[in-house]
């Protein structure tokens, strides 16, 4: 499975859910610009862009638990459980990504190990 498989929900709590990892550090790195930027490559810019907006507008103050509910399938958990984990190693894990992943992780049944 790969991220173009993600039906628009999934897309969506991606999105969503990679704006909370990146923020729980408060700071973009350039490392996690270039994993977004693959992110926004594999679905498509535009595409990308406006699930985007659309995630800002509708998700912005959504509990992390009511996100992850829009992800049902678990291969499509597994595949954004293993972004989100990029994201937050690339530059390093931080106790609040650590908090925010063991969260996701406990809701969608994922063995989560930080290193």
């Amino acid at each position: 499975m790969t991220i173009k498989d993600l039906n628009e929900n999934e897309q969506l709590a991606l999105v969503a859910l990679l704006r909370v990892i990146v923020q729980a550090d408060k700071m973009l790195s350039s490392d996690e610009t270039q994993v977004l930027s693959l992110c926004a490559s594999e679905i498509g810019e535009k595409r990308f862009l406006h699930v985007t907006r659309r995630a800002h507008r509708e998700l912005r103050d959504q509990p992390l638990a009511a996100v992850a509910k829009l992800v049902e399938r678990p291969e499509s958990r597994e595949l954004l459980f293993s972004r989100l984990t990029k994201v937050a190693e690339c530059d390093g894990l931080v106790p609040s990504e650590i908090e925010y992943l063991a969260e996701l992780a406990g809701l969608w049944n994922i063995t989560f190990s930080p290193r």
